[in-house]
C-alpha cells in the first residue's frame, strides 16, 4: 500500500473516544476492538477530565463514556462535550438500577447503553453512530445540530401531559393519546424505549407499545425530571413558524398516512410506522428552530412571501434541510430505520434506493395532500405529490381514493373543532 493510500485510509477512519475509570475495563476494550483498527481509530481515557482535554484538542466522531465515575461523571463530561465538541455522537453506559440518574443523561446522550455491555452491542452502537455521522459531511452543520438541547414543544399540550402524569389514576391509554399529539415528546419516548438499556430484541415504532413497556412512572420521570422540552414563544398566525399549527399538521399527516396504509391492506405494524413517520416528518424543524428561533421564523416568512419551498431556503441559511436535520438526530437516537427513511425522504420518495410501497410513500402522499387542501392554513410551504414515483409503483389510480380520505379527515377535524 502506498503512503498516499495509507493517508486516505487513516483519514477515512472514524475516531472513537472510550472513557471509563476502571483500567481493567479499558484494557478489555483494547483487546476486543483490535479487530476494528482498520475502520476505527480508538482512543482510551480513564477519567472525564482527561477525556475532556482530548475532546478540546482532537477531533472525534463518537464518545462512549461510563455514567458513574469519580471526579467528573459521565453526565458532566457529556455536558462539557456539547460545548467543546458538539458534533460528536454521545453514548453513555449505565445500568437499569440507576435509571433515575439515566433520565438526567437522557437530556444529553444520543444512546443509552446497558452496563455491563457485551462487545457486540457496543460495537453495533458505535458502528451505527459512525454510519449516521456520515449522513452529513459538513462539520459546521453537524456541530450546530449536535449543540441542540431543549426542543420546542407547544406549552398547552406539555402542561396537559404534565398534569395527567402527576395523577396516579391516569392510565396508559390517556398518556398515549396525549403523546401522539407531540412530535418532540414522542421522539424522545421512542429514543428511550429503543435504547439497549431495556434489552429489547426488536425496534419499537408503536407509541402504545412504548408507553406499555416503559410504564407511566418512567414516562413521568422523562417528561417532568428532564429539560429537553421548552415552551417557545408562540407566533401570530401567518407570522413565522407557528408551533401549534405545525403540531396539528404533523399529527394530521401521521393519521392520514396510517389511514392510507390500512386502506391499501397493509398490516397494523406498517400502519403504525407510517403514523410515526408522519408525526415526525417535520421534526427537523424543531431542531433547526432550536438553533435560532427568530432566524427560522424569518425563513418561514420568506418562503411565504417569495413562494419558495422551505427546504430551498433552509439549505441556504442552515446548510441542511429540516428533513436531513430530523433524520440525522433520529438516526443517532436509534429510531427504527423505516421511520428515519420516511422523515429523510418525505419530500422526495423517488430518491430511495428501493422503489417500493412503504410507510415512506404513505407519509409523502399524506403530507403533500394535506398541504394541497390546507392552502393558506398550512404552517409552512410544502411540495407537490411525486407523480413519477406513484407511476413507478403503479399507484397513480389510487390517488383519487386518497384524496377522498384526506377530505374526510379534514371534515372530521373541522367538526371536532366546532
Amino acid at each position: 500500500m502506498s503512503l498516499d493510500n495509507q493517508d486516505q485510509l487513516a483519514s477515512a477512519k472514524k475516531r472513537v473516544l472510550i472513557v471509563d475509570d476502571d483500567r481493567n475495563v479499558l484494557d478489555g476494550y483494547r483487546r476486543l476492538f483490535r479487530s476494528q483498527r482498520d475502520v476505527w481509530d480508538v482512543t482510551f481515557s480513564n477519567s472525564g477530565e482527561a477525556a475532556l482535554e482530548l475532546l478540546r484538542t482532537q477531533p472525534f466522531d463518537v464518545l462512549v463514556t461510563d455514567m458513574q465515575m469519580p471526579g467528573m461523571s459521565g453526565v458532566e463530561l457529556m455536558a462539557q462535550a456539547v460545548e467543546v465538541a458538539p458534533g460528536v455522537a454521545r453514548l453513555v453506559l449505565t445500568g437499569y438500577a440507576s435509571m433515575n440518574s439515566s433520565v438526567v443523561a437522557f437530556d444529553l446522550a444520543h444512546q443509552l447503553l446497558n452496563k455491563p455491555c457485551d462487545v457486540e452491542t457496543l460495537r453495533e452502537a458505535i458502528d451505527h453512530s459512525c454510519h449516521i455521522q456520515s449522513m452529513i459531511s459538513n462539520d459546521r452543520v453537524k456541530q450546530a445540530i449536535g449543540r441542540v438541547g431543549r426542543l420546542p414543544s407547544p406549552s398547552t399540550l406539555y402542561h396537559e401531559l404534565s398534569r395527567a402524569l402527576q395523577k396516579e389514576s391516569t392510565d396508559a391509554a390517556v398518556i398515549t393519546r396525549l403523546i401522539e399529539q407531540d412530535m418532540a415528546i414522542a421522539a424522545k419516548l421512542l429514543q428511550l424505549v429503543n435504547s439497549s438499556v431495556f434489552g429489547l430484541r426488536r425496534r419499537i415504532t408503536s407509541l402504545e407499545q412504548a408507553v406499555s413497556l416503559l410504564g407511566v412512572r418512567q414516562i413521568r420521570d422523562m417528561v417532568l425530571a428532564t429539560h429537553v422540552f421548552e415552551s417557545f414563544p408562540q407566533t401570530k398566525v401567518g407570522k413565522g413558524l407557528n408551533l401549534e399549527r405545525l403540531r396539528g399538521h404533523s399529527v394530521a399527516v401521521g393519521k392520514l398516512a396510517r389511514t392510507i396504509m390500512l386502506e391499501e391492506g397493509e398490516a397494523r405494524e406498517h400502519a403504525d410506522q407510517a403514523f410515526i413517520g408522519g408525526l415526525l416528518h417535520s421534526f427537523g424543524m424543531l431542531v433547526l428552530a432550536a438553533n435560532g428561533f427568530e432566524k427560522y421564523n424569518k425563513a418561514v416568512d420568506y418562503c411565504r412571501r417569495k413562494k419558495r419551498t422551505l427546504s430551498e431556503v433552509e439549505k441556504v441559511l442552515f446548510g441542511v434541510t429540516h428533513a436531513e436535520a430530523g433524520a440525522y438526530i433520529l438516526g443517532l437516537w436509534k429510531i427504527p430505520p423505516v421511520v428515519v427513511e420516511a422523515v429523510l425522504m418525505h419530500e422526495r420518495p423517488g430518491a430511495s434506493s428501493i422503489i417500493s410501497w412503504s410507510p415512506l410513500g404513505a407519509v409523502h402522499v399524506a403530507d403533500a395532500l394535506l398541504h394541497e387542501y390546507e392552502n393558506g392554513g398550512a404552517p409552512y410551504s410544502g411540495g407537490a405529490i411525486d407523480l413519477t414515483y406513484l407511476d413507478q409503483l403503479g399507484l397513480t389510480p389510487r390517488l383519487e381514493v386518497w384524496r377522498l380520505l384526506t377530505q374526510a379527515q379534514l371534515a372530521s377535524s373541522a367538526q371536532e373543532g366546532d
